[in-house]
């Protein structure tokens, strides 16, 4: 009867969504990836196949996509346009106008899209942290808001 006063005190994880998240869009193929070096002392990681030719390396500013991408690790993003968006694809963004109260100090994200749409203004998506604490970012994203992609996690 008091299960969740159990697990509160015995301090289990948070229970996790019961549905599956969306995958992002695959753009990296295995024929894609090669290993060079002598593995000992070296060794080199070539990825071919990527569009723009220009990436943005960064450090994940917060645990909000954990369990996917933690706080700190480094994350490799590339350039995107947003008509190739798709639902489960992990972009980064900062807000270029000050949201209203309460949300003003509201700045980006680096979250996982969960819906694309249309409205008066053009396209938009919504995004939200994987993190079951996480609620949806308190603004829709449009293009010009969008710095790039998620292409790799280096762990």
């Amino acid at each position: 009867m008091f299960d969740w006063l159990k697990n509160l005190i015995f301090c289990k994880p948070p229970l996790q969504p019961p549905y599956e998240l969306p995958s992002p869009k695959v753009r990296i193929t295995g024929n894609s990836v090669e290993f060079t070096g002598d593995e000992q002392s070296s060794m080199y990681l070539k990825v071919s196949g990527f569009k723009t030719g220009s990436f943005i390396c960064g450090v994940a500013p917060s645990n909000s996509m954990e369990p996917y991408v933690d706080d700190g690790m480094l994350v490799l993003l590339e350039p995107v346009e947003y008509a190739d968006l798709v639902v489960g694809d992990v972009i980064n963004y900062a807000v270029l106008e000050p949201l209203p109260y309460p949300n003003q100090n509201f700045k980006g994200g680096f979250h996982r899209i969960i819906n694309i749409g249309t409205d008066e203004n053009g396209w938009y998506c919504e995004t939200k942290g994987d993190n079951p604490i996480c609620a949806k970012d308190p603004c829709r994203i449009r293009p010009a808001m969008i710095s790039g992609v998620l292409r790799a996690i280096l762990i």
